[in-house]
């Protein structure tokens, strides 16, 4: 069974996207919009194949989440895609920081989850992902 971490967003959006990826068989956890409960569930052993960013956080920059992400060494590898509103950030600098995916709001949930499917299922190891 695969898994994901959701983090950040609004109540209503972490509970439809549990929803949306429990029916495709995933075990989902959310840690909300708590910034310390979101590091601590990523610097923990507990494995997951995904993360959803979503780009809630008051005075935090998810630019900065990205980077604390790629910094531990048991997630480098994770698949990780952010969800922006509409001009908060690029493609760019998303990558830049290490994220592997940019979706933007309004998205359609078929695009979101095509995004998970297709970065959770394709090889992640650090020659694939031109990593140090």
């Amino acid at each position: 069974m695969k898994s994901l971490l959701v983090i950040g967003g609004s109540e209503t959006l972490s509970r439809l996207f549990i929803e949306m990826f429990e029916k495709r068989g995933w075990r989902v956890e959310t840690s909300g919009k708590h910034w310390d409960t979101a590091i601590a569930r990523l610097a923990g052993n507990k494995s997951f194949d995904a993360v959803i960013l979503i780009d809630s956080f008051k005075d935090k920059l998810v630019v900065d989440l990205i980077k604390l992400i790629r910094s531990l060494e048991h997630r480098r590898l994770i698949a990780l895609v952010i969800v922006a509103r509409t001009g908060e950030l690029t493609r760019e600098a998303v990558i830049a920081a290490g994220g592997d995916e940019l979706v933007i709001r309004p998205f359609s949930p078929n695009s979101l989850i095509w995004a998970i499917d297709k970065l959770s299922s394709l090889p992640r190891d650090k020659e694939y992902l031109k990593l140090p």
